[in-house]
Formats: structure tokens, C-alpha cells, sequence
């Protein structure tokens, strides 16, 4: 019995109320199994999208309720880049072309708002399909039972199923209605300011990325398989018509839209580098080098002014100013161990490098999979697998080529980790250098020195009387003392003989004083140069050795997180395949884990007798050793050789051993 108008024309938020609560009352009947929980919960999957349609409807209502009452707009316009400041700053455009031009660039340039225009003809298109799905849908309607009580009144509820199924004509106007809403929020995409484009543009995505998601499960997911078969072929050619457009609208143009560039500064913007604007497609494939790569290329020299220019957030006070924080201790980090430091500083670039690890390890598996799939399949045995032999051909290339991109993936934000790593290290190594002070360390050795001065300075030489009369009297003229005034006095009453009798002993004196004093200088200026040259020393080795070591240690992921895992899988997947045969395997592994050690140690003496004698050939033939160097070398090369034949011989068994 088809459905009354009134019913045709409810709204897709009642259906959904609907469908919560049946699977809510279902969920909590124990008469209804899991199996069959999860099969009509799938089967009532397209109206997921218009679920998180109203999701996005709430989300929105919230945030223009937050911006009229807390003046969000306001606050957020100059982190997000709104056309509105940047109009302000500018020469308001005259004409239309420059006005159209104007809102392409405050949109991400060119790409991006071509990108989101040819989303809304998808949507549009989408939303046509719905409507056509809708006036042509002849499917037998299944109605609530509570709601065809409630308007046909009649106790005859025999054909009424159970309430979980909906009809396939509500199911078109919830997404319809989903689709609509889509539309809406592209066109405000296209014809707001950048604000609202970023905004709506993500609610976007996800919708589409939901319902290609759902399509995908409820018609792809089947053509891989023997038995299942698509659940909506009844649509014909509009199913992959519309498949196709979900398929751009939710992934291809998200991941193809060139990246909003955000200044780390808002203050202070610069001209940004191509990976900070560059898609997620781009930065998979490196594409946004290429630019750089086919003008080197072309030209035969790259100047410094043609490469591309540094990311703001790479220059060295951004770089301090995000992470002395947490090393520095004059900077407020408390005093702990510069390990912990680092990974607070490049804290989510480890989560990133652990997550593409973890599915490095599972990608890595890919390929054994699939051959062992194919194999059962040519050996005849279908009855363990449900999925067409084609998909494990595809199989194994996507596995390694996503294993591929994971591993490009680490080694990007293991380079960058490394970089920046040298940068903030350096700067604060150089920092703290520049705390301290030299003079501190040749304190003791001024302070010895001015005292062997003074010393120098207390013993005159007088060369004659009238100098030393002379001396002394000066002495007792400076001097406060009067009792030093007495001494020069009698000093001056002293007979000129006597004084020039005592001058030679005088002189020798003087003499070993100079040279006992030229001696101690010489020696502090020895301890002083070599102190500071000492502490230089252990800068620069601050900055080279240390820091490498440090750097070097950045790849203990592969330790942690790659070994232990792969161990792991590696186990289970022996196990399934082979079973208690698998722990045999990691038994011998673990007694012979020893084995490649003795052998490489053994290599090593033979390499080593070898370098001995090509390091000493000369001695060998001064001293007439020819003889004696060869016998041990020989000996070594008859043994090596013995172990070759051996070798070679176990690889010709274990090739012939079927």
C-alpha cells in the first residue's frame, strides 16, 4: 500500500528521529541478536549523511549563537584571514573584475575557488538525481508501525515489517534534503568571505565523505565478492553517476584544494613557502617541488633568490620562541632531561612518525597476504574467502605503495624533526655561551698576577744614588705615613760609597726578580690561553659531536614501535598459516641470534691480519718479513676458503631439496 501524501512529505529530521529510536529499541531487546543488530543498521545506512547533516546544522547554529554573544567573528578575523581586515588595508577595488578577482584571492587563489565551484555544480547534480529518485521511486513502502496507526487508524497490520526498514522513498528525501543543505553551504562557500568558506567547506567534506563512504560499502564493497551484489542497482546508471560525483566531492577535491596559508605571526606575514599552501595530494607526492626542480633543469645555476622562500615557522626566533620554553631553564623549563624537552617541543611530529610506522608494519604484510590469497584461489580453495581474485592482484600494489608512502612520509618528519632539532640546539648552546663569563676563568691567574706585579713594583733598582735618593724621596712625598719620611731621611744620610758598593748586589737582585716575574706572567698567560681555548673546545664540541649524537638517536621508533610490532605480526601471521610450527621458528631465530656476530668477528680478525700487513708492508720488507706475512695470510685464505666450499655446498643441497 503506497504511503499516504502527508507521509511522502515529512521531513527528513522525523525519519531520523525515527530510525534512532527503533535502533535505540532494538539495540535493547534481547530478542534481536548481534548479527542481526549490525545487518539493519547497515541497511539503514544511507540515512547516516542526513544525521550528519543535523549535526552540522546544530554545529553551525552554535557557532553564530558563540559569535553574536562572545564577539567571536571579531576575534577570529585576523587569525583566519578575513578579506573584510584585508580590504581595510587596501584601495577598495572600483570595478567588478577587480572586485571578483579580489574575493578569488582572499579564497586561496585560482585553484581553490574553481575547486569549490565545481563542488557546487556536484552538489547541485547530486541534488537533481535525489529529486528524479524521488518522483520515480515505485519500491514497495514499509511504514512505521506507530505512524501508519496513527493516520490510516485501521487494526490491519499485517503487512506492516519491522519498524527498522523504512521506505526507500523517505530514504530519498533524506537525502535530498542532504544534498540541499549541501548546497547551501557551497554557495555560501563560493560567495562569503573566507571566514564562512573555511568553515563550510569542512562540513562539506565530511558529508560527501560520509555518504561516498556508505555508497562505497552498500555498492563497491559487493562487486569484489562472489555472492553479494549491489543494494541500490535498482537506480541503473544514476547509482554510479552519483558514486562518481561523491567520489569528487568528498576526496578528490578536498585532498586536490590547495592548504589556506596561516601565518605563524599574524602580525608579521610572510611570503609564504610552496609547502605551507601545498594540497594533501601535493605533499604525498612532492609535486609543489617541482616548480623548483624544472627551473634548476633549465638553468645552469641556481641563484639564492630563485629558491623558494624559508617557512616563517623555520625562522630561528619562531623556532625559539615555540621550544626554549620547554628546554631553556632561564626561558622558564624546569630543570629535567633535554630528552623530555625535545618531545615536548616535537610532540606531535612523533604521534605523526608513530602512526606511519604502525602502518608501515601493517603494509609490510600486504603483499605476503595477498600471494598466499592468490595461491589458494589457483589451488581451488574458495570455500575460505568470499573476495574476487582481481582484488588481491590490486592488493599487491597498493600494499607496497602504501608502505611506500608511509615511509616518505617518516622520513619527511625525521628530516624536519632533524633540522629543526640542529637549529634550536645550536641557538641555545650559543645562547648559554653567551652567558658566561671569560673573566671567571682567568680570575685566579689576573689576580696572582697583579699580586707578582705589585711585588715587582716594591723592589726598585736604583742605579746610582742620586736615583735612589731620588726614588725614595718621591716615595715619602706620596706617601701619608710619616714614619716612610723618617726612612728616606736616613737613607739620605747614607755615604755614597757604601751604597755604590752594594749597587752590584743590588743589580743581581733585581735581575733574578725580572726574570722570576717574566716567567710567572708567561706561565698565567699559558693557563689563561689554554683555559679559554678549553672552554671554545668544549662549545664547538657541543655543537658538532654532541649534537650529532643527539640527532642521530632520532629513529628509535624503529626500536620501540617497528621491531616489536613486526615481531608481533610476523608470529601471528606464521601461526595462522603454518601453526605451533611458527614458535619452532622463533626458537632456532633466538639460539642463533649469537651466530652473525661470531661470523662477522671472525671476518673481522681475517680483514684485520690483512690490514696489518698493508699498513707495515714497508717494515715487512726492511726487516726481510715477506715470508713469515705470507705463511699467515695464506693460512687465513686456506681457512676462508674451506668455509666458502662448505658454504657453496649447503646452497646446492638446499636448492635441490624439493
Amino acid at each position: 500500500m503506497p504511503p499516504p501524501t502527508s507521509m511522502a512529505f515529512l521531513s527528513a529530521f522525523e525519519y531520523m528521529y525515527l530510525i534512532g529510536e527503533n535502533v535505540l529499541g532494538a539495540w535493547s531487546e534481547a530478542r534481536i541478536s548481534k548479527v542481526g543488530f549490525i545487518e539493519r543498521t547497515l541497511h539503514e545506512a544511507l540515512f547516516f549523511p542526513a544525521l550528519a547533516a543535523m549535526i552540522s546544522v546544530l554545529v553551525i547554529l552554535l557557532r553564530i549563537a558563540a559569535s553574536w554573544t562572545f564577539g567571536f567573528l571579531r576575534s577570529n578575523a585576523e587569525d583566519l584571514g578575513d578579506d573584510d581586515s584585508d580590504g581595510h588595508r587596501q584601495n577598495q577595488p572600483s570595478s567588478f573584475r577587480e572586485k571578483f578577482l579580489l574575493h578569488i584571492e582572499s579564497h586561496g587563489g585560482p585553484v581553490a575557488f574553481w575547486c569549490q565551484s565545481v563542488r557546487l555544480v556536484c552538489g547541485l547534480a547530486l541534488l537533481t538525481i535525489a529529486v528524479m529518485n524521488i518522483h520515480h521511486n515505485n519500491a514497495e513502502h514499509v511504514i512505521p508501525k506507530r505512524l501508519l496507526v496513527e493516520q490510516t487508524n485501521s487494526p490491519d497490520t499485517d503487512r506492516i515489517q519491522d519498524p527498522v526498514h523504512l521506505t526507500g522513498q523517505s530514504i530519498q528525501l533524506s537525502l535530498g534534503a542532504t544534498y540541499l543543505y549541501t548546497v547551501l553551504l557551497s554557495f555560501v562557500t563560493v560567495l562569503t568571505n573566507k571566514r564562512w568558506a573555511v568553515t563550510t567547506s569542512r562540513h562539506i567534506t565530511l558529508i560527501y565523505l560520509l555518504a561516498f563512504s556508505v555508497y562505497a560499502y552498500r555498492d563497491l564493497y559487493p562487486l569484489a565478492t562472489f555472492t553479494l551484489i549491489p543494494k541500490d542497482v535498482s537506480e541503473g546508471r544514476l547509482l554510479w553517476v552519483k558514486i562518481i560525483l561523491l567520489f569528487i566531492s568528498g576526496l578528490a577535491i578536498p585532498l586536490s584544494v590547495p592548504r589556506d596559508y596561516r601565518p605563524f605571526d599574524p602580525k608579521n606575514p610572510m611570503e609564504p613557502n610552496p609547502e605551507q599552501t601545498a594540497s594533501m595530494l601535493s605533499m604525498l607526492t612532492y609535486s609543489f617541488l617541482d616548480p623548483i626542480v624544472y627551473l634548476a633543469y633549465r638553468v645552469p645555476h641556481l641563484a639564492h633568490s630563485q629558491f623558494p622562500a624559508l617557512a616563517d615557522y623555520d625562522y630561528a626566533h619562531n623556532l625559539k620562541f615555540t621550544s626554549f620554553k620547554h628546554l631553556d631553564v632561564f626561558s622558564g623549563a624546569s630543570n629535567h632531561h633535554i630528552y623530555w624537552g625535545l618531545m615536548r617541543v616535537f610532540r606531535f611530529e612523533y604521534i605523526a612518525m608513530t602512526i606511519l610506522v604502525t602502518l608501515m608494519v601493517v603494509f609490510t604484510f600486504a603483499s605476503p597476504i595477498g600471494i598466499n590469497r592468490l595461491l589458494s584461489y589457483l589451488e581451488g580453495d574458495v570455500s575460505g574467502t568470499n573476495v574476487k581474485p582481481w582484488v588481491w592482484i590490486v592488493w599487491l600494489f597498493l600494499g607496497p605503495l602504501s608502505a611506500s608512502l608511509c615511509c616518505q612520509g617518516y622520513i619527511f618528519f625525521a628530516t624536519r624533526t632533524l633540522v629543526r632539532c640542529e637549529a634550536i640546539i645550536t641557538q641555545l648552546i650559543f645562547e648559554h655561551s653567551l652567558r658566561i663569563r671569560v673573566k671567571a676563568e682567568t680570575e685566579k691567574g689576573a689576580d696572582e698576577k697583579t699580586a707578582l706585579i705589585l711585588d715587582g713594583a716594591s723592589t726598585p733598582v736604583p742605579q746610582n744614588l742620586d736615583e735612589s735618593a731620588e726614588s725614595v724621596t718621591t716615595a715619602s712625598d706620596d706617601d701619608t705615613d710619616h714614619s716612610r719620611g723618617g726612612t728616606a731621611i736616613s737613607t739620605q744620610s747614607t755615604s755614597e760609597s757604601t751604597i755604590r758598593a752594594s749597587s752590584p748586589s743590588i743589580k743581581s737582585s733585581s735581575s733574578e726578580a725580572s726574570k722570576k716575574r717574566t716567567d710567572k706572567e708567561a706561565e698565567f698567560q699559558t693557563e689563561g690561553s689554554s683555559s679559554s681555548s678549553n672552554l671554545v673546545g668544549r662549545i664547538n664540541n657541543l655543537v658538532t659531536t654532541d649534537l650529532g649524537n643527539i640527532t642521530e638517536a632520532r629513529d628509535f621508533l624503529f626500536i620501540i614501535v617497528y621491531i616489536p610490532l613486526q615481531i608481533m605480526f610476523c608470529m601471528v601471521f606464521l601461526y595462522v598459516f603454518l601453526g605451533w610450527s611458527a614458535f619452532v621458528g622463533l626458537a632456532v631465530m633466538i639460539l642463533l641470534y649469537p651466530l652473525p656476530g661470531i661470523i662477522a668477528n671472525k671476518i673481522q680478525q681475517v680483514q684485520k691480519t690483512v690490514t696489518e700487513a698493508m699498513n707495515v708492508l714497508r717494515m715487512v720488507k726492511l726487516f726481510g718479513w715477506e715470508r713469515k706475512m705470507n705463511d699467515r695470510i695464506a693460512e687465513k685464505r686456506e681457512e676462508e676458503l674451506t668455509w666458502l666450499w662448505r658454504r657453496q655446498l649447503l646452497e646446492l643441497i638446499n636448492g635441490n631439496i624439493k
